[in-house]
């Protein structure tokens, strides 16, 4: 009974505290808990402070001056394998000055270095995802506070997307997408004369974009491409998609399709395919990623199931126009200009597979 009588005095004495709404603040003396270190001195932040992260081992230290902070070291990365120093951060009023500060992301590591009170560098890890690996090796450029020269890092819950740059100018793009039990990346290379893109996961197909031909290709071969068309057809296409079972179209810029296999219709579940898709409409094949995956991994994008045509005097050109009729609909094919065949009281699959059927006879080349 003593002992602990003594025990409840020594912490009276050693730490001084100040209730206020229910929470009880350190005013003078030091707190020490599994490894955490608080320094307090007339209720302020002063002297050493130690922040560990559960069982990794990872800690951060900092140093404060009557609550100012002055500078935080950090033992859970190294700059280069040689180290046998942990880098430090130095501040200057409150604000980073010099050294190395860690970007305030919990997914992945990335540390801005400091000169003079301004970003110079930011360091980050070759492969990203590595939690192993504590060596930062990659090195990009500041310049009037965005990365200039080397890798940018993007990152919320569904996407992290990291821009390659050379002198300001972008040369490539990997955009990861992320849900439940599933990873993916997509690749994006540029050129002088358009792009590549390329699938992690599927990595016989690729879209190339170049001198205004956009192909889908697998395992080396041509299957489909698409060229702006300049000739007597009308710059629109409308196509046709169902929502709520209700007929919906919609306007979009005209381009040429040209088949080259038969059996392309089996690359339909292909990621690459859905995006070389929804890149013929997009205005000189510009490239929204964000969006187009947004599309396709999260079914926001329309069910398209057939499109038509239109010649300079606004008549039906060449694809097949839909109407509905109750809750069934009316298609008639077209091909340059003439009406071939009208199909009645048909589904949508029906449509759709006419359709497929319409590209495979009328498009090959």
């Amino acid at each position: 009974m003593l002992k602990y009588l003594i025990t409840i005095i020594l912490f009276y004495f050693t730490f001084s505290t100040i209730a206020q709404n229910n929470k009880v603040t350190l005013k003078n003396g030091i707190y020490e808990e599994n490894g955490n270190i608080s320094s307090y001195q007339n209720g302020k932040l002063h002297g050493k402070q130690v922040k560990k992260e559960g069982y990794s081992g990872k800690a951060e230290t900092s140093y404060y001056n009557n609550g100012e902070i002055l500078k935080k070291e950090y033992n859970y990365f190294l700059i280069d394998k040689n180290d046998t120093k942990y880098p430090a951060g130095i501040y200057k009023n409150g604000k980073p000055y010099q050294g190395y500060f860690p970007v305030d992301l919990k997914e992945i590591l990335l540390v801005d270095y400091y000169e003079n009170g301004k970003k110079k560098f930011q360091y980050s890890k070759e492969n990203v995802f590595s939690y192993k690996n504590a060596i930062l090796s990659v090195k990009s450029t500041y310049k009037k506070d965005q990365i200039y020269d080397g890798v940018c890092y993007e990152i919320d819950r569904k996407h992290l997307v990291i821009d390659h740059l050379k002198k300001g100018n972008l040369i490539k793009q990997v955009y990861w997408v992320f849900a439940v039990n599933y990873a993916n990346a997509f690749t994006i290379t540029y050129n002088s004369s358009g792009y590549v893109i390329t699938e992690r996961r599927e990595s016989e197909a690729k879209i190339v974009f170049d001198n205004g031909k956009l192909s889908f290709l697998s395992n080396g071969k041509e299957i489909l491409y698409i060229q702006r068309t300049r000739n007597t057809l009308k710059n629109k296409d409308v196509v046709f998609y169902e929502e709520n079972n209700i007929l919906k179209k919609k306007i979009r810029d005209k381009c040429q399709l040209s088949v080259k296999v038969d059996d392309y219709y089996q690359y339909v579940n292909n990621k690459l395919f859905n995006i070389f898709a929804e890149l013929q409409y997009l205005k000189n094949y510009d490239i929204n990623m964000n969006a187009i995956i947004e599309d396709f991994m999260y079914h926001k994008s329309e069910d398209v199931f057939a499109e038509i045509s239109y010649n300079n005097e606004g008549k039906p050109f060449r694809g097949i126009l839909v109407s509905q009729k109750d809750k069934e609909y009316v298609g008639k094919i077209y091909k340059d200009g003439k009406l071939l065949k009208t199909l009645n009281k048909v589904s949508k699959d029906s449509l759709n597979t006419a359709y497929q059927k319409f590209l495979l006879t009328s498009l090959k080349k």
